[in-house]
């Protein structure tokens, strides 16, 4: 007996004849263990005493658990330790390894996993709000990692002006078209002259024309030799999550009677009303999702959700930097589990991801690398305490000092991965090319992520009401203070190797350490110590500078001029008197 099978790719359905289903290894969730009332109240609680043994000895908040019956379950944990969920899942006890090692184990990612999963054992649609450095689509991902398989790529919408209901209820194709015919019109219809074609047409049928005559004229206009009478109706991303299986390979299929999978809205709060409406019809009854929707777009058909279709929404909070952001619809928003997230990581999940991130151990060494970092400990540690601190320096100055710019850029986990895939990978050599300059490698790094999307001239130069200076000195600013994180001798000394040292010391003593045992019989060996001590001076100088700089806006005359003596007291004349020269003023009583 055959199957008729729609393949899914890239969410456009394909028809094939499969002889046997069971040939495409799909992926269905097994039913979860069902309430025992055989069990005293005394055995039941022994069994949630297990599950809760079980997740407290991880990281993550997260256990995998194999069942006497042999299935395998995952038991996800509150932050407190005191609730439990568990849910089926068909990965290896190895592909759940392979899965958490990527993520970092953050209050926040606990958090927002114990609400998804609590959502999900109760089939209630969740609504994730919070600012964009809290990871919620890279968390979202990885629980349906744990659901399906590593491999595992869940359907997702992202609403915007340029969706419509069409993408996501689905659609009329020509079915005599080509694929590039078709792409065509679709593009065609989102250009101007497109949404005039449709804004003609919705004002001769006043808004009751069907979707086939639209691409029809759309054809017409484009010289498509297109018959509007064959046509097939596409589903879009919602019926067809609601049927969905995955395949062992991570990749989806469709069929009718799947058991569903989950769904991801993103954006919310950036949906046209028409979108909003079409999410209506997953309203069920009790805060559950609806168990079928009606296609009134295909003739009225009816699409009856499987019972592992789950929908999770996300969005960026109103305002707050955000742009042309609505409000959400208080009926729509009262059909799911609201989760209001903090805006931004704390400062000990920062400080956590920092040391996760700058460890190096997730990221390979490139034809670039010199220095692996992910075997220099000492090194990443250091680079991972200048970045928290630069990091939160870095949010609340701009925070304070971009108020005349509209579009704010966000610092988030995301930038602190990119300076340490740049450290890692775009190493600079010394003048001398005897050794990596660790601290300028850092330097360019920062630069090139943090700070140079406040230099966006061409941006300024459109927008008469940014002032480019102020934006130019804050950049400046923001610099200045990550010198300050690296050389500083005067307030934020560190222990090292029994003595006190500036950041940029320990980096440059680590540094050349990486290379003290392949240097040692080489002829060069005395001039990179010599060059070492010449940087050594030269991030002396450079320290003393930049903390002068700041502390002559605070001081008054007098008291800057003994502060002067005490800070240039150790240097070299020639460097002093370069000091004297910047800062004299008046009668030179520096």
């Amino acid at each position: 007996m055959s199957h008729l099978v729609l393949y899914i790719d890239e969410w456009g359905v394909v028809v094939m004849i499969e002889p046997k289903l069971e040939s495409q290894k799909l992926v269905g969730l097994p039913e979860g263990e069902k309430y025992d009332g055989t069990l005293t109240p005394g055995g039941r609680l022994r069994n949630l005493a297990e599950r809760l043994e079980s997740v407290h000895s991880t990281d993550l908040g997260v256990a995998y658990r194999t069942l006497p019956n042999g299935r395998a379950e995952l038991v996800f944990s509150d932050l407190d330790g005191k609730q439990v969920v568990d849910i089926p899942t068909p990965i290896s006890k190895e592909d759940f390894n392979s899965i958490t090692k990527k993520i970092i184990p953050l209050e926040e990612t606990k958090f927002i996993l114990f609400e998804l999963a609590r959502a999900y054992k109760l089939r209630m649609p969740i609504m994730l709000e919070g600012g964009t450095a809290i990871g919620k689509t890279f968390v979202v991902n990885k629980f349906a990692n744990m659901l399906y398989g590593p491999k595992a790529v869940i359907p997702d919408f992202y609403c915007s002006g340029q969706t419509d209901t069409s993408e996501l209820m689905g659609k009329p194709v020509a079915a005599t078209a080509k694929p590039e015919e078709q792409q065509q019109l679709s593009d065609y219809l989102k250009t101007d002259a497109g949404a005039a074609l449709k804004a003609e047409l919705i004002k001769e049928t006043g808004g009751n024309y069907e979707y086939r005559e639209l691409l029809a004229r759309a054809a017409f206009d484009l010289g498509l030799p297109i018959d509007k009478a064959k046509f097939e109706f596409q589903l879009g991303t919602l019926p067809k999550a609601m049927t969905a299986q995955f395949r062992k390979d991570g990749s989806i299929i469709y069929a009718k009677d799947g058991p569903g999978v989950m769904l991801h809205i993103q954006e919310l709060s950036l949906a046209e009303p028409s979108v909003v409406n079409c999410l209506f019809k997953v309203r069920g009854e009790r805060g559950h999702l609806a168990k079928s929707i009606q296609l009134w777009e295909h003739d009225g058909r009816t699409i009856e959700a499987g019972p592992g279709f789950f929908m999770v929404y996300s969005t960026n909070p109103l305002g707050k930097g955000f742009l042309e952001r609505h409000e959400i619809d208080k009926a729509l928003a009262r059909s799911f589990v609201w989760v209001k997230l903090p805006e931004k990581l704390s400062e000990r999940s920062l400080r956590q991801a920092t040391s996760s991130i700058f460890s190096f151990d997730k990221i390979s060494p490139q034809s670039g690398t010199i220095i692996d970092l992910s075997k220099e400990a000492e090194l990443g540690e250091t680079f991972g305490e200048v970045m928290a601190k630069f990091h939160k320096i870095y949010q609340e100055m701009t925070e304070r000092g971009e108020s005349g710019r509209r579009q704010k850029i966000p610092a988030t986990i995301d930038s602190l991965w990119r300076v340490a895939k740049l450290v890692q990978t775009v190493q600079i050599p010394t003048s001398n090319n005897k050794s990596i300059d660790m601290v300028s490698t850092l330097r360019e790094a920062v630069k090139g992520v943090y700070t140079n999307s406040l230099q966006d001239g061409t941006e300024l130069g459109r927008a008469e009401h940014l002032n480019q200076a102020d934006v130019l000195n804050l950049s400046q600013s923001i610099l200045n203070a990550f010198e300050q994180i690296l050389a500083n001798a005067t307030t934020d000394l560190v222990s090292f190797r029994g003595k006190s040292v500036t950041r940029q010391e320990k980096i440059e003593i680590l540094t050349k350490e990486a290379f003290s045992d392949e240097s040692q019989n080489q002829p060069y060996a005395q001039a990179e110590e010599e060059a070492q001590e010449e940087a050594k001076k030269s991030a002396a100088y450079a320290g003393v500078q930049s903390s002068l700089i700041e502390l002559k806006k605070e001081l008054g005359e007098a008291a800057f001029s003994d502060i002067f003596k005490s800070m240039t007291h150790n240097l070299p004349e020639e460097e002093k008197e370069e000091l004297r020269k910047e800062f004299a003023e008046g009668d030179n009583k520096v």
